[in-house]
């Protein structure tokens, strides 16, 4: 009887590290971008973009991480080796992609909520002073289309975890100190859904940048898998 015990406890020791050795660990960060990838208000991981990656995973024994980071600072970890992957990169950002867009950059301008500042959107030639963010790498065609028009550029963090965090960024138009602020399409949209701005959006799309997964040399193996998992699951 002891030695049946004995068997099986081994038994079970053996196939539980066959079992925890088959598991793949793949971590993910990505800077808070609502409504594809964000902290939720009970602390969890949410988002559209996150959605999907889990769904296209979920047939594979896969346990995934995802880590909310400023952005710089999560293209840095995974440039360093210390991270997976990265969301929301793009080929300006130094790093492979997954060719597989998981999401679209879709930048306009934003504006005080007035009037005259909703015709200036349309048909203004000067933009005056346009605040970009500091750490993101735009396309230069994006940069082109501001200085066409005159535009003073101010550069400022655009990492925002709540909010409070929002409505102080769009005060910012209120409060004159720039007059028109570059941001996503998607974004902001989500965001006047959440609580009042009194902020207007111009009618076009200065440029729209495919987003990808992005990642380095040594983890090719592993982004192969989720091309591969990505493609299988957008084909169901």
């Amino acid at each position: 009887m002891r030695t049946i015990l004995l068997l099986c406890f081994w038994f079970f020791i053996v196939s539980s590290k066959t079992c925890s050795a088959s598991v793949e660990r793949l971590s993910f960060c990505y800077e808070s971008w609502r409504p594809f990838a964000y902290t939720n208000a009970s602390g969890k991981i949410a988002g559209l973009h996150i959605e999907a990656i889990n769904q296209a995973l979920a047939p594979y024994n896969y346990q995934l991480t995802f880590i909310e980071l400023p952005y710089m600072r999560c293209l840095k970890e995974v440039q360093a080796g210390k991270i997976d992957f990265a969301l929301h990169v793009d080929e300006t950002d130094d790093v492979l992609l997954i060719d597989y867009p998981i999401g679209s950059w879709d930048l306009l301008l934003a504006y005080q909520a007035k009037p005259q500042n909703e015709v200036i959107a349309k048909k203004s030639k000067d933009l005056g002073r346009v605040l970009i963010a500091r750490d993101y790498n735009y396309p230069q065609a994006v940069l082109d289309i501001l200085y066409e028009n005159s535009a003073q550029i101010l550069k400022r963090s655009y990492y925002i975890r709540n909010l409070q965090e929002v409505k102080n960024f769009f005060s910012l138009l209120e409060k004159g100190f720039v007059d028109a602020i570059l941001i996503d399409k998607a974004w902001a949209l989500h965001e006047m859904s959440r609580q009042p701005l009194a902020i207007a959006l111009s009618d076009q799309v200065l440029f729209s940048q495919a987003q990808y997964i992005g990642y380095i040399e040594q983890n090719s193996a592993a982004a192969e898998k989720i091309l591969d998992a990505l493609t299988a699951h957008n084909n169901q």
